[in-house]
């Protein structure tokens, strides 16, 4: 209980510096939601690389060499991609088999069409990763399970149209009261980052305590506990190859998994 009420004082302090920000003119507030984005998804967009506005100036340097966008930085010069990066330090709980399928992501966020969604997804995260990651840790889920919000929302916290998945981790709203979440006309805590993180990663531990397994905890968590639990019949898959030669599990929900992993080899071996 204490470690959860440090997180939440954390979490207002940085909701006041947010509000800080607003007011001095460096923050854009959310047209998409009541938290941290702009209309186009960015945070702090007023910090961030804008490709609608002129790139800034470093003061006193040669005024034709502009700043380098933060999505054009490698993974070690991007501070929001060392954020990520600190979060994964240490952290090797999940196995990443060595399947092609995965290897075909890998090279999709590195040099496919995947690479700029990604850097963009970073830049959008990097408030959110400390508090998230302990929030995770505190729940027993590896911080790497952050990667599930990025291929989810790319950190996106943005509303839906009612029935639809919304927030950072992309929760139903049956799923989301089922975990204590309000989703109502007036209220949705599938869009307050710090809630609703606590019921993903309350979820993705009951999922893993089910399944014994973080890639059928993935699985479950894109396409229900019911379906893979029809999919299994009683079977105990040993690797991602069997997992993925059950045909009851939508090729969907394998291409997610694959994605989660992908992201997960990529920022482990600063490979953006």
């Amino acid at each position: 209980m204490n470690e959860m009420n440090r997180l939440h004082r954390r979490a207002e302090w940085t909701s006041v510096l947010m509000s800080l920000l607003v007011l001095f003119g460096s923050v854009e507030l959310a047209a998409c939601s009541p938290y941290y984005g702009d209309h186009r998804g960015n945070v702090m967009s007023g910090l961030l690389y804008d490709p609608e506005r002129p790139p800034p100036q470093i003061e006193g340097a040669d005024r034709k060499t502009p700043v380098v966008p933060a999505s054009r930085l490698s993974m070690n010069e991007n501070p929001s991609s060392r954020e990520w990066q600190n979060a994964f330090h240490g952290n090797d709980a999940i196995s990443i088999p060595n399947h092609p399928n995965i290897k075909r992501y890998v090279q999709y966020y590195r040099h496919g069409k995947g690479h700029d969604g990604l850097s963009q997804a970073l830049e959008r995260a990097w408030p959110y990763i400390p508090i998230m990651s302990e929030i995770l840790k505190s729940q027993g889920v590896p911080p790497e399970m952050l990667s599930v919000a990025l291929v989810e929302s790319s950190f996106r916290n943005c509303r839906a149209s009612r029935g639809n998945p919304a927030g950072l981790w992309q929760m139903m709203p049956s799923t989301a009261r089922k975990l204590g979440l309000r989703v109502d006309r007036k209220t949705d805590e599938r869009l307050d980052p710090i809630k609703s993180t606590e019921a993903a990663a309350r979820h993705l531990r009951e999922l893993h305590d089910q399944f014994e397994s973080w890639p059928l905890a993935l699985a479950a968590y894109n396409a229900g506990a019911g379906k893979i639990t029809r999919a299994l019949k009683g079977r105990c898959p040993r690797d991602l190859g069997e997992i993925y030669a059950l045909k009851p599990i939508p090729s969907l929900t394998r291409e997610y998994i694959s994605k989660v992993m992908a992201v997960i080899v990529v920022a482990r071996n600063n490979l953006l």
